[in-house]
């Protein structure tokens, strides 16, 4: 258990000290953070997100090859519920719900 212990403060220890050394991590003080900021070190390695992809198609489900549309299912699903709770025998007025 004591070799585990070691081992894993080693590890800790030489991750603390490798992102301490990255040039590309702002640093966590507020002057420092801002230093880094105007030098614009972040400019070089800073990867953008993508742009967003408008669909060609309507949002759907294939069901056995063919388009299901979401609202179908939203609608089947209401329906087993309360297909569910008619049939389940429960005492009018009474709530079914998942558990």
């Amino acid at each position: 258990m004591r070799h585990v212990l070691v081992a894993l403060t080693l590890v800790l220890t030489g991750a603390g000290v490798a992102l301490a050394g990255d040039p590309t991590l702002p640093p966590k003080p507020l002057p420092a953070l801002l230093a880094w900021l105007r030098a614009g070190a972040y400019r070089d390695t800073y990867t953008p997100e993508p742009t967003v992809r408008v669909s060609s198609e309507p949002e759907s489900v294939t069901v056995d090859g063919r388009p299901f549309p979401i609202l179908w299912s939203i609608i089947g699903g209401a329906v087993l519920v309360a297909l569910l709770n008619l049939l389940s025998g429960a005492p009018r007025g009474t709530r079914w719900r998942y558990r």
